[in-house]
């Protein structure tokens, strides 16, 4: 644990923060809220039961919980479950003098945020419990501004005049947003589940431009955007441009978005527009001025050779970030102004470069076509110079500076406080080593410094596993040792004792990376939890005529038949819900497939299926 300071700083500039302390102890819990309530931002209330302090709870609202592991009736565990159970996601933290790992694990895998030894000298038990407690509230309320987010991203999704979809790596169509349905005319059962190929609004011949963004996408091009027609569910057909976005999770990628946007009747304008596109072209060349065609929808239909030497092919484009560089519609846009006041012509001014490249204001006079009904089809702007290119890209470089500096400083950040971090570690270690210098054999307090170096050496392995983390999604596989994958996991968990271990992989390499242990890990961890009196955990392997099976099983209680479907799905188990799930992720990942083949009653067995390629055509394993 990181030593914050031997004084207890106070941070006037933070909100007060109520929290409640349960504990049984004679005096103990005053004496806490004395120490933290000497900071500024603590307001501490106590309570000796579970019961106690639900009552509390049920009258006032607290930040932070601060709960002590051993209380009469219910422990600190009963009480973190209890309110995990409920729904209840507030901060917990266990503050203890029980120093088992498995409590500290138990803890952890019911939702609790911190554990932190309420034993020893109080400049850093409390200092490293009131950073904890800001920690906590404040990763807690981080993940309540994500939530709104989330929840923000898909009402704008739904309210879209734009149609937007989604769709897998596999070409499975899995959301649509009520627009496309809307324009199109199909319902939500019409498009889910389908791969985009098998669409009705699809044509049974499609147009050139749809055959060459496919063939783009095999080459591994990725298009910024492109044009295609379809037909609606009453026969009649329309236009639209799509644009094709990442979806990636955790660093991988998990699919497409696209975003749909209605051109039809730019299409008709751009058409009956053609003609006149030909004699104003040839009018304009001598002028020496931008001439462009905005369609209503804000699309470039036209522009003169002018303006194709200034900004290139101009057609297509979105008016404002082709000549303003925004991303929304300019305050004084012409086009707009026809639309809403219907007004016969706009001048503006906009501080534009020349021809030479240098900044001069020049004036932009807009003026709308209409057709025999008096409608607004189009807005003819005449340019006489544009300057805000070259300040928009100004602008954008430094803001992408700004990013990129931001960056840097978060990965520094995230390496400093490791390293900080893993030099009080080593700090508290010698500081063991020597106490128990001074101290005669058999003293009881060796007990308690042998738990402390316990938790220490536990700590130093969180860093690590936090370190691989980290780099989910960026490792290139390589070839791992099975053998000393599994020997590693096996040395970070705390057994048993008498549960044997049967490691049987001597010279099996496999196409992997850091995960594959963290894989080991959790499989162990499972086993011990849920295993009930697990004696003995073997791995071995056996090869196929075109894949290995790598076979993990322990001599449990095993899982039931209705049961071993559902064990990898997230959220499912007694647990956390995450850990097979994420041994199933992992499989995917290098390729593999994981089943659970044992027979309830005499033990889990997890086989895990390596094909003798993987994705990339590199033998997935080796036993020699």
């Amino acid at each position: 644990m990181a030593n914050h300071n031997s004084r207890l700083p106070i941070n006037s500039k933070s909100r007060q923060l109520h929290i409640l302390c349960v504990d049984d102890e004679t005096k103990f819990p005053d004496s806490t809220k004395n120490i933290l309530e000497t900071q500024n931002e603590f307001t501490v209330e106590t309570a000796s039961s579970v019961d106690e302090a639900l009552e509390k709870m049920s009258t006032t609202e607290f930040d932070v919980i601060i709960s002590d592991y051993v209380l009469p009736e219910k422990s600190g565990l009963d009480f973190l479950k209890e309110l995990r159970e409920s729904g209840n996601n507030i901060p917990f933290i266990l503050f203890t003098g029980k120093g088992r790992e498995e409590v500290v694990v138990k803890a952890l895998n019911l939702g609790a945020d911190r554990f932190f030894n309420k034993f020893g000298p109080p400049e850093t038990v409390y200092g490293e419990l009131a950073y904890g407690i800001r920690q906590a509230v404040a990763q807690r309320e981080a993940e309540k501004t994500l939530k709104h987010s989330e929840e923000k991203y898909r009402t704008i999704v739904e309210l879209s005049p734009d149609g937007i979809a989604s769709v897998d790596v596999n070409g499975i169509i899995t959301s649509v947003n009520s627009a496309i349905l809307n324009k199109t005319g199909f319902s939500e059962n019409d498009f889910l589940g389908k791969h985009f190929t098998q669409l009705l609004a699809l044509q049974k011949e499609p147009p050139p431009n749809y055959m060459q963004v496919v063939d783009a996408f095999l080459r591994g091009e990725f298009p910024e955007s492109f044009d295609f027609n379809y037909t609606c569910k009453d026969g009649t057909q329309r236009s639209s441009d799509a644009r094709i976005g990442l979806l990636k999770q955790n660093g991988m990628l998990v699919g497409l978005q696209v975003i749909f946007r209605d051109i039809t009747e730019r299409k008709k304008v751009e058409e009956a527009l053609h003609q006149e596109r030909q004699l104003l072209e040839h009018i304009t060349e001598k002028m020496g001025a931008m001439i462009g065609v905005i369609s209503p929808d804000f699309h470039v239909v036209w522009g003169n050779n002018v303006l194709r030497r200034m900004h290139g092919q101009p057609e297509g484009q979105v008016c404002y970030e082709l000549f303003a560089k925004r991303n929304c519609i300019c305050p004084s846009c012409g086009v707009k102004q026809f639309l809403e006041t219907g007004q016969e012509l706009v001048v503006t001014q906009m501080n534009v470069p020349d021809f030479n490249g240098e900044p001069h204001w020049f004036e932009l006079y807009a003026t709308p076509m209409k057709n025999k009904e008096g409608k607004v089809t189009a807005v003819l702007e005449l340019i006489v110079d544009i300057d805000e290119r070259k300040a928009s890209e100004k602008k954008i470089d430094e803001m992408m500076k700004k990013l990129m500096m931001t960056n840097e400083k978060l990965e520094v950040v995230g390496k400093l406080t490791r390293h900080d971090a893993r030099n009080k570690l080593a700090v508290t270690v010698n500081n063991i080593f020597l106490a128990k210098k001074h101290l005669p054999e058999a003293h009881d307090v060796l007990d308690y410094l042998d738990a402390i170096e316990s938790v220490v050496d536990q700590m130093a392995n969180i860093f690590d596993f936090a370190q691989i983390y980290e780099k989910l999604g960026t490792e290139e596989l390589s070839y791992v040792d099975v053998q000393k994958s599994e020997e590693e996991a096996i040395s970070l968990i705390l057994c048993p004792d008498g549960t044997e271990f049967v490691v049987e992989c001597d010279r099996l390499m496999v196409l992997a990376d850091s995960l594959l242990r963290q894989m080991f890990y959790n499989l162990i961890d499972n086993s011990l939890k849920h295993g009930k009196n697990v004696t003995q955990i073997k791995l071995r392997y056996r090869e196929e005529e075109n894949s290995l099976d790598l076979i993990y099983e322990d001599n449990g209680c095993g899982i039931p038949q209705d049961e071993k479907d559902k064990i990898f799905e997230e959220g499912y188990g007694r647990g956390t819900g995450y850990g097979l799930y994420l041994i199933k992720k992992t499989c995917d990942a290098y390729g593999w497939t994981i089943k659970e083949t044992g027979t309830h009653g005499k033990g889990a067995k997890f086989t895990l299926t390596i094909p003798q390629n993987s994705n990339d055509e590199k033998t997935a394993y080796l036993t020699t």
